[in-house]
């Protein structure tokens, strides 16, 4: 019995890892990558301190839509210091972005000088790459809808910058 049980628990197994490895290759994500997750309540001190940063380019926006433009915030730590970096994404459909039209995406490190923007990329996703540049974890990026591409996003020792 527990032969058969052993049997089966390989089967199993063998069929769990074989669908991630599907999965992980036709998403193009290593297993080191790592996804964001997106805090949606819209609130927080996190939310707070980057609705600020973008008020200048929202405003106008905002006051033609009516309402509060969605923000949604990630973390991540790009430097390992252990404070992680900020990272909003506005999938304000259709005022921002649409199927057609990637969104934008800002990366915001917390320095002496308060919250400074590192990055900023449009895009229809992005990931924390398990590949980094001088220390400072890169970022990929989904930026077409349509075809399975992705670009990366390099550290240049100032911001987030497009890799050639």
């Amino acid at each position: 019995m527990w032969e058969q049980m052993n049997i089966g628990l390989q089967k199993t197994t063998l069929g769990v890892v074989t669908l991630f490895i599907v999965l992980f290759a036709f998403a193009q994500i290593s297993l080191a990558d790592t996804a964001i997750r997106w805090d949606t309540s819209q609130k927080g001190l996190a939310y707070n301190l980057v609705r600020e940063k973008l008020k200048p380019e929202i405003a106008d926006l905002e006051k033609q839509l009516g309402r509060k433009l969605y923000i949604d915030i990630g973390r991540a730590d790009l430097n390992g210091d252990g404070t992680p970096e900020l990272i909003a994404y506005i999938p304000d459909t259709p005022a921002v972005c649409s199927e057609n039209v990637p969104c934008p995406f800002y990366i915001y490190a917390y320095t002496k000088r308060g919250l400074v923007e590192i990055g900023r990329i449009k895009s229809y996703n992005i990931i924390v790459a398990s590949t980094n540049t001088a220390g400072i974890l890169d970022i990929k990026s989904f930026e077409n809808n349509k075809v399975r591409e992705t670009t990366y996003y390099k550290w240049d020792g100032k911001q987030y910058k497009k890799s050639s």
